[in-house]
């Protein structure tokens, strides 16, 4: 497991820039602590980065990040650990972009609802005047990633993992709705 993605996004603006466009995602400077005013977690959650509506990405657990989870926190309360590290995280980041719809919908396992929810993507970035392929290309190029055939399976895994990461509302103490 390799964290040398940070430190690759952190030093290329360009390419955080076209992070943050194409897969909503957008790096801290630093691990943040996780803001509980709306919900904890039972387990340390180290935010590393943000999306435009506010969810939270971070590590779970305590240790070292190389080793951790990672977790999800959407700005709606709903939770879930996304990836066992930090290399399937990116990939999932970079080639499924519309992740967050394939949970919404729950529709990871469906090949035609994956290439349905690609197709949407891509035709929403062609209005936006944003080549999604060459984009994509240009980001897995840079990070050195390369499309593998299992990681939605191992994401899908990932989410129905026990022990599940657990968020809780702040306000009433009921558990927040894992991602699935």
């Amino acid at each position: 497991m390799s964290i040398k993605y940070f430190e690759v996004i952190k030093n290329d603006s360009q390419l955080a820039e076209k992070i943050d466009y194409l897969c909503d995602f957008s790096l801290y400077k630093t691990l943040k602590k996780f803001d509980t005013r709306h919900c904890y977690s039972e387990e340390p959650y180290r935010v590393f980065a943000t999306d435009a509506s506010g969810g939270t990405f971070g590590f779970i657990g305590p240790g070292s990040p190389a080793r951790l989870s990672i977790g999800y926190c959407s700005s709606e309360g709903s939770a879930g650990r996304i990836a066992t590290n930090v290399d399937d995280f990116f990939r999932l980041l970079v080639f499924y972009p519309f992740w967050r719809d394939l949970c919404k919908f729950s529709c990871i396992h469906d090949p035609k609802m994956v290439e349905f929810y690609e197709n949407s993507f891509i035709e929403d970035m062609a209005e936006l005047n944003f080549d999604y392929s060459k984009e994509q290309e240009y980001i897995a190029d840079v990070l050195q990633l390369t499309k593998r055939g299992d990681i939605l399976n191992k994401f899908h895994s990932v989410l129905k993992q026990e022990p599940k990461f657990i968020m809780h509302c702040s306000e009433d103490d009921t558990l927040c709705n894992n991602l699935i």
